[in-house]
C-alpha cells in the first residue's frame, strides 16, 4: 500500500479492460488488507512512541548534556529523529486509512468511478509522499552524524527544507508519471 503503483488494485476504470481487474479475482485482498492494517498500526504506535515518550525522554536527557557553547551535544540528531517519526507517523496513517477503507468500503466499487480514482490517487500521493520524506530523514540522520563526527554544523532549517522540498519534488514526478494519461 505504500507504492502508488499498488493503485492498480483499487483504482481501475470499469469502463476500461484492465490488466488489474482479472489479477483482483486471483489476489487474496482480504490477507493482504489485513497485513497492511496490522503493520501500519504497528507503525504508528511506534511513531507515537518516538513522537511523545522517547521524545519527551530525550528532551530532558539533552537539557544535562550541555557543551560549552550552551548546545545540546545531540539536539539536531534527536529533532531529526523526531521529525523522521512524524514522517513515518502520517505514512502509516495513510497506509492504515486506505487498507480500512478498502476493506470496508470499497472505494472500488463505487459507482461514480471518478470519486474512487481520487480517493485512490490522494492516498497514494499522501503515503508516497510520507514515505519519501521518511527516507530522507534517514539519510538527513546519517548527513547529521558525519557532520557531528566531522565537528560541523548543519542547521535544522536546511534538513527541512531538502526533505520537503526533494519529498514533494520526487512524489510529484513519480506520481505524474503514474496517472499521466497515455504515459507508458
Amino acid at each position: 500500500m505504500s507504492d502508488p503503483t499498488i493503485q492498480t488494485f483499487c483504482c481501475h476504470h470499469r469502463t476500461q479492460l484492465d490488466g488489474a481487474i482479472p489479477l483482483m479475482g486471483e489476489f487474496s485482498t482480504n490477507s493482504y488488507l489485513f497485513v497492511c492494517m496490522v503493520s501500519s498500526f504497528l507503525g504508528i504506535m511506534g511513531a507515537h512512541y518516538q513522537i511523545f515518550v522517547r521524545g519527551k525522554q530525550g528532551s530532558a536527557s539533552n537539557s544535562r548534556r550541555l557543551t560549552d557553547s550552551g548546545n545540546s551535544v545531540n539536539s539536531n540528531g534527536h529533532r531529526v529523529i523526531l521529525w523522521l517519526a512524524i514522517a513515518d507517523f502520517c505514512a502509516s496513517l495513510g497506509v492504515f486509512v486506505r487498507s480500512a477503507m478498502w476493506r470496508y468500503f470499497q472505494p472500488m466499487m463505487l459507482k461514480d468511478d471518478e470519486a474512487s480514482v481520487v480517493f485512490c490517487a490522494v492516498t497514494s500521493a499522501w503515503t508516497q509522499y510520507f514515505y519519501t520524506c521518511t527516507w530522507l530523514w534517514t539519510l538527513s540522520y546519517a548527513i547529521n552524524v558525519r557532520s557531528y563526527l566531522r565537528g560541523e554544523d548543519f542547521s535544522m532549517r536546511r534538513y527541512h527544507a531538502i526533505v520537503w522540498t526533494f519529498g514533494a519534488l520526487l512524489t510529484s514526478v513519480g506520481l505524474t508519471v503514474l496517472y499521466y494519461p497515455n504515459a507508458e
